[in-house]
């Protein structure tokens, strides 16, 4: 991962979707590595079309900058903007991803049913969400209900294996 990292620098990134509206603001030293998780668990993620990065000498500093971008620059999925642990001035946005969920569980159960795939093999939430463009949360949403209809069951690490259904 490359940084500008140094004793307490810290990065406020902003991350944009495609018409340049600004979809969330956070901090960290490791804006690459906090965007890989963001990648695996915001259901908005596919939405990010750009990220800018500002550094910032200490925490405190971007948590100050944090703060403003919050309550100045709004943006549409941040909860930033704290009154204390846990309280924030912004609401949660939820992100309805039915239609995600249902093309998940639609190309699992039609694969399953085509014999393409098998009872005992084993396929990974992730890689279905990325070949159907959908947030890797989203598809492994999609994995548990189909693991609940006793059509999959959960390996771990994001792997489900294919149940006989007779």
């Amino acid at each position: 991962m490359t940084s500008n990292h140094g004793p307490g620098r810290t990065a406020l990134y902003r991350l944009w979707d495609a018409e340049g509206a600004l979809l969330y603001a956070g901090i960290t030293h490791y804006p690459e590595a906090r965007w890989i998780q963001h990648a695996m668990e915001k259901k908005w993620w596919h939405l990010v079309a750009g990220k800018t990065v500002e550094w910032f000498e200490t925490r405190e500093q971007a948590l100050l900058a944090e703060g403003r971008a919050s309550r100045e620059e709004r943006p549409r999925y941040d909860q930033s903007g704290r009154l204390g642990k846990g309280h924030h001035t912004i609401p949660r946005i939820r992100i309805d991803d039915s239609s995600g969920r249902d093309a998940v569980r639609s190309y699992v159960v039609t694969e399953i049913q085509a014999g393409r795939l098998l009872p005992g093999s084993s396929i990974k939430a992730s890689r279905v969400g990325r070949a159907l463009g959908v947030a890797p949360v989203t598809a492994r949403t999609a994995f548990l209900a189909l693991a609940r209809e006793r059509r999959l069951e959960e390996r771990g690490g994001g792997w489900f294996r294919v149940l006989d259904r007779d």
